[in-house]
């Protein structure tokens, strides 16, 4: 059995709420599994990062994987501090938890070293990827940012799916935002992740 865990959002108050989902539990948390808060300086301003975001771009064509990662960091009232450009030393695709033929991806990322937004945590390998498009992210779907250089009319016809993370133990699938998949006209299959929900830092 997986556990269903839903990122947590400040607008809910890390509310725990018990429901059901297919043959597994689904519970609203604040994916604590991640470690506390850390404080960084920036200049002459030290802030207290307590949330973060993680939106993925990629581009499967053949057996390439082109990804790039972007993390944006919170305070604890969810005021942006800064975003990050994640460095991505490897690649691949590995089989989806849910059992079927989503797309899912594991990811080694390199040490972040960006001085316009320098706070930094022990990375380890990050596991996402889609899923079921759940009822707590389907009410999100206007609240989706999409980057300046995407079009967005592009994804006008396309039905998002739920974007989900593994945890460290791979024993809880965390839901935290939207995926949107779509195959160009060169074969070439694009998905935008975008999230809603935050985790703690």
């Amino acid at each position: 059995m997986v556990l269903m865990i839903l990122g947590c959002s400040i607008a809910n108050d890390a509310s725990k709420n018990s429901g059901d989902f297919d043959s597994g539990s689904f519970v609203s948390d604040t994916a604590d599994y991640l470690e506390d808060g850390v404080v960084a300086e920036r200049g002459d301003l030290s802030e207290d990062v307590r949330w973060w975001k993680l939106s993925a771009n990629l581009v499967l064509t053949n057996d390439e994987i082109e990804l790039s990662l972007l993390r944006t960091l919170y305070t604890a009232d969810m005021v942006l501090i800064c975003e990050q450009t994640l460095t991505v030393e490897q690649v691949v695709q590995i089989a989806s938890p849910f059992g079927g033929d989503e797309l899912w991806f594991s990811t080694t990322l390199g040490e972040h070293n960006d001085i316009e937004c320098p706070f930094s945590r022990t990375e380890g390998d990050l596991k996402f990827g889609m899923g079921p498009l759940i009822s707590d992210l389907a009410v999100a779907t206007e609240m989706v940012e999409w980057d300046e250089e995407i079009d967005q009319s592009l994804f006008s016809d396309v039905s998002p799916m739920g974007a989900y993370v593994l945890d460290d133990q791979e024993v809880s699938i965390i839901a935290y935002g939207l995926s949107y998949s779509m195959t160009t006209e060169l074969e070439s299959q694009w998905v935008h992740i975008r999230p809603i929900y935050s985790f703690l830092w």
